[in-house]
């Protein structure tokens, strides 16, 4: 017997009488969810959803889409689906550093802490990282997927916040799946997709890893320019090995639902499938796949493995290897810099380039860090006041510390004040307010709802750009326009004329109040090593503050960040 309920934040109810259909899946490609049909029940993003099986709860979650059909005057038919509560994860970005021998498994359970009384006793320790991993701006789900499928693991949050992680492989069969139990199946194969043999090859054309099952007839070669490391290239090659067992073959299985319950099976579980009709005898099989048909009395169970589907290919395509996923993947950023510059040079290939922004979206639920007389809606996951208050505050903090994080474009919000007023300010570690704004009266999202830091230049290139060089005087040296710059294009040269230091002077038609500038920004490409260069801010009485940098490396372009309080005058 199954249960479907729904908690709306004030009280479970048992929706089962109106449940039409209800799908429980989790695979490689996706995270648990329950998808399911109300027939004259309504149902709203962010409420709690549970189903069981007899007396086992096997699925708790939010629901995060629902789709609603309206006929003759009313909502009669209501499409769910919910997420696990692995997918709160989602919320939080993060900034991590892992030390080389770092266990996947101590991964997720440091991860796993950010939601409160996750039980993390069922996390299996998986294989450890090669050399350092450093994680920047990532939300942590991406994070936990990432490790489970670069090292062939599953990943499920079962209810009462239980996470399990474990390897994704064949275990001791639970039970037995033949004849007398099946109404209907159907095997699918395609032994072209099982490679079976596997070939990493690394930086320089060395061949790293070769790893196979007999009879190793069917390889795959898979490049990687930037792997040096043959212990890592062996693990990437023995788990790619065990992911080309998941291809090529599906079983699809119908039964009745009190033939599943006795059973006593669930995902991931193996079980040993006798069907000498289909070509399967005794064939050990784990279970990728249930979906429940509560009205008709059914179940569909999927095992084996997958077909291979072009979502796979573009993933692999776009994604890389995803083996690759579990610990340090190469900066190409120094790579593609270095290309870029070469290209310029010769004059053989013009590229273009961008301003890049780190985009922090703060989902509903919101994410609160601090507050006083606010709450959140448990329907809409919008922060509200609470009950019987009139004003209250709530804090979001994202203080990124890596270089990742450019600089900040904007920031902006979704509000609804009605009758009352909003205040939005944004400040620094110190509690110092860098900008604010009292928040206009519209209702949802609108352009005047934004709020931008100061910053000089206001916008890329404007000193550089068009006839904008010519504002530039050369002192003992030509100063002249680039289109070799490494952020957006245009860039300046100087060239000395002399053995003297050389210097560009930029002449603003009227002082400009940098006061509130804390740091100065500059990229640097240096033909010689070890080339000292000073920024100087003038003040109208002819004083000036001085920074100094060296360019250390020659033939590379370096950004280089100078804090102004540090500044000499």
């Amino acid at each position: 017997m199954i249960k479907l309920e729904l908690g709306d934040g004030t009280a479970w109810n048992d929706v089962t009488r109106n449940a039409v259909s209800v799908r429980h899946e989790v695979g490689a490609r996706s995270l648990e969810s329950l998808s399911f049909t109300l027939i004259d029940r309504n149902a709203s993003v962010g409420w709690r959803c549970r189903f069981s099986v007899g007396t086992s709860v096997i699925f708790e979650g939010v629901v995060t889409e629902v789709r609603r059909r309206r006929d003759n005057g009313h909502v009669n038919e209501v499409e769910c689906r919910a997420y696990s509560d692995l997918i709160l994860y989602d919320r939080y970005i993060v900034f991590r550093v892992y030390d080389t021998g770092t266990t996947a498994g101590a991964i997720i359970r440091d991860l796993a802490s950010l939601e409160p009384g996750v039980d993390v006793t069922d996390v299996a320790e998986g294989p450890s990282i090669t050399s350092p991993w450093s994680i920047e701006n990532s939300t942590a789900l991406k994070v936990m997927l990432d490790v489970a499928k670069g090292t062939n693991h599953y990943l499920r949050m079962l209810p009462g916040r239980v996470l399990r992680f474990r390897p994704k492989s064949e275990g001791t069969p639970k039970a037995t799946i033949d004849g007398s139990k099946v109404l209907s199946a159907e095997y699918s194969e395609d032994r072209w997709k099982l490679k079976n043999r596997v070939i990493y090859v690394g930086a320089n054309g060395e061949v790293l890893a070769d790893v196979s099952d007999p009879p190793g007839d069917l390889p795959v070669v898979v490049h990687d320019p930037f792997l040096t490391d043959a212990n890592e290239a062996l693990r990437r090659a023995r788990i790619r090995l065990a992911l080309n067992r998941e291809y090529g073959r599906e079983l699809r299985v119908e039964m009745a639902e009190n033939a599943f319950n006795t059973l006593g099976i669930d995902l991931f579980d193996t079980v040993t499938v006798n069907l000498p009709d289909l070509g399967l005898n005794n064939v050990n099989m784990f279970i990728v796949e249930i979906e429940y048909d509560p009205r008709n009395k059914r179940c569909r169970l999927t095992l084996g493995g997958r077909l291979e589907l072009l979502e796979d290919l573009l993933n692999e395509a776009i994604g890389g290897d995803t083996t690759a996923r579990f610990g340090p993947r190469p900066s190409v950023i120094g790579e593609l810099a270095g290309l870029r510059s070469t290209l310029y040079l010769v004059k053989s290939v013009t590229t273009a380039s961008a301003y890049r922004y780190v985009t922090y979206w703060n989902r509903r639920p919101l994410t609160i860090h601090a507050g006083e007389n606010v709450t959140l809606d448990p329907s809409t996951g919008q922060l509200v006041l609470a009950s019987g208050f009139t004003s209250g505050w709530a804090e979001i903090r994202f203080n990124p510390p890596t270089e990742t994080f450019r600089k900040w474009g904007y920031i902006e919000w979704i509000s609804y004040p009605g009758d009352g007023a909003i205040a939005v300010e944004v400040r620094d570690p110190q509690g110092r307010v860098l900008v604010g704004k009292t928040d206009p009266k519209m209702g949802g999202w609108h352009l005047t709802k934004r709020l931008r830091l100061k910053r000089w230049p206001g916008r890329a290139q404007e000193l550089t750009r068009g006839l904008a060089y010519r504002q530039w005087v050369g002192v003992n040296a030509v100063v002249f326009r680039a289109s070799a710059g490494i952020v957006s294009g245009s860039c300046l040269g100087i060239r000395l004329t002399g053995t003297n230091p050389g210097e560009a002077v930029y002449t603003l038609p009227q002082p400009i109040d940098l006061g509130w500038a804390r740091f100065a920004d500059i990229f640097l490409y240096a033909f010689a090593p070890n080339t000292s260069v000073r920024l100087r801010l003038y003040s109208s009485g002819g004083d000036y503050y001085e920074g100094v940098m060296t360019a250390n490396d020659a033939s590379v372009w370096r950004e280089y960040l100078l804090d102004v309080s540090t500044f000499s005058r």
